[in-house]
């Protein structure tokens, strides 16, 4: 069966289950599916990274299957798909999408192009456009998931990054405050001296609000200690841009009173 499709090419409904079968699995995060469902020199282009290679996303998707992080919610909307050489789809639809670690998800713009390969469909480019989402929002998201990756990586450089030279943090442990860049650092002494390994700083809520200089984030965290097991903790950040970067001027990690 062929059906008029997109200024007069075509479309075969067939071809579109195919494809959307395979999109569908790589949206379940399989690392080993998708390096195989992915042509070799595949691009991908997402708004938190810019484009990367086939190599890199399978090495993303590992370590976020390490860090339990699943696709909660994926639904597609609005698809279409378009034969546009003998071996060559585009797919392309709308997906509303939901991390199990946040409260709210978020919508994108997808499309993929696909390549016949040994009589097997495969992936050669996919991007995705966030629909309505402000570009301030998603570079803190970006930032603070980031912050946090190099958390549990215990990589100094990277929790230092895009943090104001004057800020000021509120912790759990003494001291009450503690203020300016060099004393915040220290703070990360404390907590990997009480971290079991491999560090656990996950972030399980994110919510952010951004005006066009001054924005704050609320997030719902869990870590891990060598003797006091797993730990809720509540994080809030308050950032100003400076020269058109995002910088964090402040943090507050507090656990309810018992």
């Amino acid at each position: 069966m062929i059906a008029a499709g997109v200024k007069g090419q075509l479309v075969m409904p067939e071809l579109q289950e195919q494809l959307i079968a395979i999109e569908r699995k790589l949206w379940s995060n399989d690392a080993a599916f998708y390096e195989a469902a992915l042509v070799d020199d595949a691009l991908l282009v997402f708004a938190e990274t810019g484009a990367i290679t086939r190599d890199v996303a399978v090495s993303e998707i590992e370590r976020e299957n390490l860090e339990g992080r699943r696709w909660e919610e994926v639904d597609f909307e609005d698809v279409r798909c378009v034969r546009i050489a003998p071996q060559t789809a585009l797919l392309a639809y709308r997906v509303r999408s939901r991390w199990a670690h946040e409260a709210s998800g978020t919508s994108s713009f997808a499309s993929s192009v696909y390549v016949e390969r040994g009589g097997e469909w495969k992936l050669a480019f996919h991007q995705q456009t966030p629909t309505a989402v402000s570009p301030d929002v998603t570079a803190i998201r970006m930032l603070i998931e980031k912050w946090a990756a190099a958390v549990r990586a215990k990589d100094r450089v990277g929790i230092l990054a895009h943090h104001a030279p004057d800020i000021v943090m509120f912790d759990v442990p003494p001291p009450l405050a503690s203020k300016g860049i060099e004393s915040y650092e220290k703070t990360w002494s404390v907590f990997f001296a009480w971290a079991r390994e491999p560090v656990m700083f996950n972030i399980e809520e994110l919510n952010i609000t951004a005006g066009d200089d001054v924005a704050f984030a609320t997030a719902l965290m869990r870590c891990a200690g060598t003797e006091d097991g797993e730990l809720e903790f509540r994080l809030t950040v308050g950032l100003r841009k400076i020269d058109g970067q995002w910088l964090i001027t402040h943090e507050h990690h507090s656990i309810p009173a018992a």
